[in-house]
């Protein structure tokens, strides 16, 4: 599940884990149609998070917004 919070800029940021209990950040950029994705690794995710970051994905895809 991802935990929806503000920065103290007032960007949306996405927290969750991967299966490895890796923190993982999801976040929407000042640079306009852009966002922060990942860690200092590679995620692992199972399908169940793949398919939260795909609506959230598709949903910037479509918007340039996360919320």
């Amino acid at each position: 599940m991802i935990d929806w919070r503000r920065t103290t800029r007032g960007f949306v940021v996405g927290h969750f884990e991967d299966v490895n209990g890796q923190p993982c950040t999801i976040q929407q950029s000042a640079n306009a149609g852009a966002l922060w994705l990942g860690t200092g690794m590679r995620m692992h995710l199972d399908m169940d998070r793949a398919r939260e970051i795909a609506l959230v994905l598709k949903r910037f895809a479509e918007t340039g917004r996360l919320e």
